[in-house]
């Protein structure tokens, strides 16, 4: 369980860079990934609590 959340939170670091790197460069494509990729987050960051409490 320790390792999927390891595993889970070294993602959500990958995707805020990536993230982080979308902002700066603002194209109507990249709103696009910007979207997803926040959505994504959101969805990680939830899944870690959930595992965390179990």
């Amino acid at each position: 369980m320790e390792n999927t959340i390891k595993i889970l939170k070294s993602v959500l670091k990958i995707k805020n860079k990536a993230l982080y790197f979308f902002k700066r460069n603002p194209t109507s494509e990249s709103f696009e990934i910007r979207r997803k990729y926040e959505t994504e987050i959101i969805e990680i960051e939830k899944a870690i609590e959930i595992l965390k409490r179990v």
